[in-house]
């Protein structure tokens, strides 16, 4: 890696990395914040999360992982690079998806939680 990348791409590269390696650590460690949490609602988030959500939400930490860290430490080839900003892209797209559909608010919580399903 050090003799077909230049010191700057190299550097760029390290620090893709570690950007990517403390976002994926904080993801896990707000999800665990959230499980753990005394308020209703904020455990309920991490219960979307580990249910209805949970193979949406583990493909994020998956794609963060693989394009993030895997792929800018292997990449040899500018293709490469560029897979990876998409991948890291599109994972950063579903995170934000998942920010707004596992958000549950304050005055209809229950609704998100229960497993019945009531008509309006």
């Amino acid at each position: 890696l050090a003799r077909r990348v230049p010191g700057f791409a190299r550097n760029y590269r390290l620090a893709a990395v570690a950007g990517a390696s403390a976002q994926l650590i904080a993801q896990m460690l707000k999800f665990l914040w959230l499980s753990r949490s005394e308020v209703f609602e904020l455990r309920a988030s991490s219960l979307l999360l580990s249910g209805r959500l949970q193979n949406l939400f583990l493909t994020r930490l998956g794609v963060l992982a693989v394009a993030g860290v895997l792929l800018p430490l292997v990449a040899i080839r500018g293709w490469m690079i560029a897979v990876a900003f998409a991948m890291a892209l599109a994972g950063e797209w579903l995170g934000r998806y998942l920010f707004f559909v596992s958000v549950v608010p304050k005055n209809i919580a229950a609704a998100f939680t229960s497993g019945e399903r009531t008509a309006a």
